[in-house]
């Protein structure tokens, strides 16, 4: 075995080399590694003899041989670099005249490759795997009858492959086969394939028409995954199982039948589908997967059989055109996202076998005019009716105990809300964008209002705080351009920044005796607010807290404070004619504070 790489008598022979990446080389290889657009024997004189790959402590070697008929590819596994001491592992020979033929040798001189129009294969069982993968010059394929066996991969992302002829014998479709051929536009299956690998034909963006034959018995993953333009699919009866994207961003497929021999829709399976109109789900389905049906644009009406006990995350998000659901009592649990984005959607019944109504769940529902909570919900997670822009009103049960960050934000035409007496706070952005929110009284245990809680609220005229509540966050009233008036309990400690900043209409409010400090911008662009009491116990106030209040008249300097005033305090007070200054703060700069441009027309008095 070792002369196979040292005889001397093979001389005559031209001996080759040639680096494969893990896996023995094969006619894909050639072609591939052929960039230079030489012909096949300018290929083989070009070829180097070099290192196959490494593993352990073997080196292993690939060897091209060729003559003027014919050429053999062995593989070789050798101890360390030792060439000496080889072992012949694998031997793969081909006829050039028989084996393979090409009809045309033209070039594209803009790509400078060879172009092979067409291949036909004679006295060839088995097609390697990775064969022809990446060759973008290959249109027809004539597979004969002999072939057997076909590998992974084996003429994926051919992107110019238009007809293949796939023999009877074949008993399998292996493993992205035809995957990235987009080109493709018809194939027939031979009735003895029994079993399709996974994403055999994903990303075959002109397949048109395939049959399965009936000899399968499962529809893997991802199969027709990116088909962009298969419209009708017949699946045979026998069918048992369908795996994850089978049929996922197939945009053209408008109608198809489930077997009723299938019990489960699994994941993504008709994600994408945006020419789907109807689907009937046979009575035994127990179980749907996430994303099952998302981005169905046109489905209109889906059936969920009674087997069915969980409605899985974003199960119909984006189905555009879906107008009613009815979800039966059956269900115990509901996904995120199930009915994100469903524009047109009206009417749901929600089932009384359920506690939470989950993240997002009609969320960009924009449709829903009124929605009937259960007593039995116990919890409302975030966002879950974000940007219902038609719905005007909503009353929750007192059993629920907790609402989530946006639950109702952006609900533009949102006017009555009644909230339940159980929560404890107002959490952020619950209300953030909703602008026709003319007044709402907060339960009597709230202890907190959240960040943008109700941020840009424009309609908001009234706010009753509760006597518990303990922290107002940052921005919670931001641009709240109609808010009056507001009274701050004893109780709260800490007020966030930006709280009330662009409150344009507010003309008073009371400060609590319990807050320390008055945040940065906390009162900034208060256009119509004039007298403003500071507690005693005032320590510091940040920048820009009462900026551009202009029509404030007076301020109290609080007793207590220990911090510098920020310049920046009280800029752009254009009215403020009378400051009060206490006794022990004798060495008050106010050139320091107030803007040059008022500072002579403002009284300060001390107290």
């Amino acid at each position: 075995m070792n002369d196979d790489i040292t005889n001397k008598e093979n001389e005559e022979q031209r001996r080759y080399c040639f680096p494969a990446f893990g896996r023995l080389i094969s006619l894909g290889d050639l072609f591939s590694f052929n960039e230079g657009g030489m012909s096949f024997e300018e290929l083989l004189d070009k070829l180097e003899y070099r290192d196959y790959r490494e593993s352990d402590d073997y080196r292993h070697y690939t060897k091209i041989i060729s003559d003027t008929e014919s050429f053999s590819i062995k593989k070789y596994s050798c101890q360390s670099n030792d060439k000496t001491e080889c072992h012949l592992q694998d031997k793969t020979e081909y006829h050039k005249k028989r084996h393979y033929i090409h009809h045309s040798d033209k070039r594209d001189k803009s790509k400078e490759e060879i172009i092979w129009d067409d291949i036909k294969f004679e006295n060839i069982t088995e097609i390697q795997s990775l064969m022809f993968w990446g060759h973008k010059s290959i249109k027809n394929v004539y597979l004969p009858d002999g072939i057997v066996k076909i590998c992974d991969s084996a003429f994926a992302w051919c992107e110019k492959l238009q007809h293949i002829r796939i023999p009877e014998g074949i008993n399998e479709i292996p493993r992205r086969m035809f995957s990235g051929c987009k080109a493709l536009i018809n194939i027939k299956l031979p009735n003895s394939i029994k079993k399709i690998g996974e994403y055999a034909f994903s990303s075959c963006y002109k397949l048109q028409n395939i049959n399965l034959p009936n000899c399968i018995t499962e529809i893997p993953e991802g199969m027709l995954d990116g088909c962009k333009s298969i419209q009708e699919l017949e699946i045979p009866e026998g069918i048992q199982k369908i795996g994850a994207d089978a049929f996922c961003g197939c945009q053209k497929l408008q109608h198809i039948k489930i077997p009723n021999s299938i019990i489960e829709i699994p994941k993504a399976l008709f994600c994408g589908c945006q020419s789907l109109q109807s689907i009937n789900l046979p009575d035994g389905i127990n179980k749907i997967g996430e994303y099952a049906f998302a981005d169905c644009y046109k489905l209109q009406y889906i059936r969920i059989p009674e087997g069915v006990t969980e409605i899985p995350k974003s199960m119909m998000a984006g189905c555009r055109a879906l107008k009613n659901i009815d979800l039966s009592n059956g269900i115990k649990k509901i996904g995120e996202d199930v009915f994100y984005n469903c524009s047109k959607l009206q009417q749901v019944k929600i089932p009384i076998s359920i506690t939470e109504i989950p993240r997002g769940m009609f969320s960009h529902c924009i449709s829903i005019q009124k929605i009937n909570i259960p007593e039995c919900i116990r919890e409302i997670g975030n966002s879950a009716f974000s940007v219902c822009e038609k719905m005007q009103y909503i009353e929750l049960p007192n059993g629920i105990q907790k609402i989530g960050d946006y639950a109702f934000e952006s609900c533009s035409n949102l006017r009555y809300i009644k909230l339940p007496s159980g929560i404890t706070e107002i959490s952020n952005g619950m209300f953030r964008n909703c602008s026709k929110l003319q007044e709402i009284n907060l339960p009597n245990n709230i202890k907190r209002i959240g960040d943008s809680a109700f941020w840009q609220c424009f309609s908001l005229k009234k706010v009753f705080i509760p006597a518990e509540i303990i922290e107002i966050s940052k921005e919670a009233f931001f641009n709240c351009v109609q808010l009056h008036d507001i009274i701050l309990p004893d109780t709260v400690t800490n007020i966030g920044n930006n709280a009330f900043e662009y409150c344009q209409s507010l003309q008073s409010i009371r400060i609590s005796e319990s807050i320390t400090e008055i945040p940065k911008s906390m009162l900034r662009c208060c256009f119509s607010i004039k007298n403003i009491y500071l507690p005693d116990n005032i320590k510091m106030i940040g920048e820009d807290a009462f900026a551009n209040c202009e029509s404030l008249n007076e301020i109290r300097i609080p007793a207590d404070i220990q911090y510098d005033i920020p310049s920046s305090a009280f800029c752009g007070c254009s009215k403020l004619n009378r400051v009060l200054i206490p006794q022990n703060k004798k060495e008050f700069c106010p050139e320091s504070i107030f803007p040059k441009e008022t500072v002579n027309k403002i009284e300060f008095v001390y107290y």
